[in-house]
C-alpha cells in the first residue's frame, strides 16, 4: 500500500510528497530512478505542478538529475541517512 498524502495535517501537500520519496529513495525502493511526473500525480492523488514542487524541494536535498527520459537519483540510500532528522513524524 501506497503512503498517502493525509489532506488533515496543517503541511502544504508538496512537502509530504518530498518526504514520502525521500524515505522511499533512503529505503531502496527508487534506487536509480524515480517513476515519471504523471505516474506520481496518478498515485498519489495530486497535481503535476505539486509533484515538481516536491522534486524541487527534493532536489534541494539530494542530487536529482533531470533527463528526457525521467528523473534518475545518482545517490545510495546510506548516504541520505542523515535525512531521517528531517522527518515530518515527530518521534
Amino acid at each position: 500500500m501506497l503512503p498517502v498524502i493525509d489532506e488533515t495535517l496543517p503541511i502544504p501537500f508538496h512537502v509530504q510528497l518530498a518526504d514520502i520519496l525521500r524515505r522511499k529513495i533512503r529505503a531502496g525502493e527508487y534506487k536509480f530512478r524515480l517513476p515519471s511526473i504523471n505516474t506520481l500525480s496518478q498515485e498519489y492523488e495530486v497535481s503535476r505542478n505539486t509533484v515538481l514542487h516536491a522534486l524541487e524541494n527534493l532536489g534541494r536535498r539530494l542530487v536529482l538529475v533531470h533527463w528526457d527520459s525521467g528523473i534518475t537519483v545518482p545517490v545510495f540510500p546510506d548516504e541520505i541517512a542523515l535525512e531521517s532528522q528531517d522527518s515530518l513524524h515527530p518521534c
